[in-house]
């Protein structure tokens, strides 16, 4: 099993992701799809009790932009990617199905890793240059074309703000 070195909580220095599902989040916190803002506050306890908070944090990340980016992408939650353990939406072009289909991962781990190696990309470089300002960071992921629709970018936003609050 792999696990996650951080520099913080909880006690123990690491967190063993492999084992995080996301239906298992949603089953022990309650998310209820009905108020956004309940939401956003499930999934920032989400990210402090499953280390995400502290893994971001300390790579430099504003973990709220990368949490916003799961809000968003996740339909808060109710995404049959989400179910599949992919936390950011990330997808590959389908030849046999002629579209784009999110991937699926058996853990959030995966997911976790599968993003950071996205980030590491060429094009994001600017993007990662501002990775410590939220709205910045998310500005120029949508730049660069991580999703280059204006609703994409009202909706981390958006995101963003409801888990501003929530925190």
């Amino acid at each position: 099993m792999k696990q996650i070195s951080l520099n913080g909580p909880p006690a123990t220095g690491s967190i063993q992701l492999d084992y995080l599902t996301w239906a298992g989040v949603r089953a022990r916190l309650g998310f209820d799809q009905s108020q956004r803002s309940k939401t956003a506050g499930a999934l920032a306890q989400c990210y402090r009790e499953a280390g995400l908070r502290s893994l971001f944090a300390s790579m430099g990340f504003d973990w709220r932009a990368i949490a916003a980016i799961t809000l968003h992408e996740t339909g808060y939650g109710t995404s049959v990617a989400a179910y599949h353990n992919n936390l950011w939406g990330i997808s590959y072009y389908s030849k046999t199905a002629g579209k784009m289909l999110p991937y699926a991962y058996d853990t959030m781990a995966q997911c976790c890793e599968h993003l950071l190696k996205t980030f590491a990309a060429p094009r994001y470089l600017e993007a990662m240059m501002h990775k410590a300002n939220g709205p910045a960071f998310l500005d120029y992921l949508n730049g660069a074309g991580y999703n280059s629709s204006e609703a994409w970018r009202k909706g981390v936003q958006a995101a963003y703000n409801q888990l501003l609050q929530a925190s």
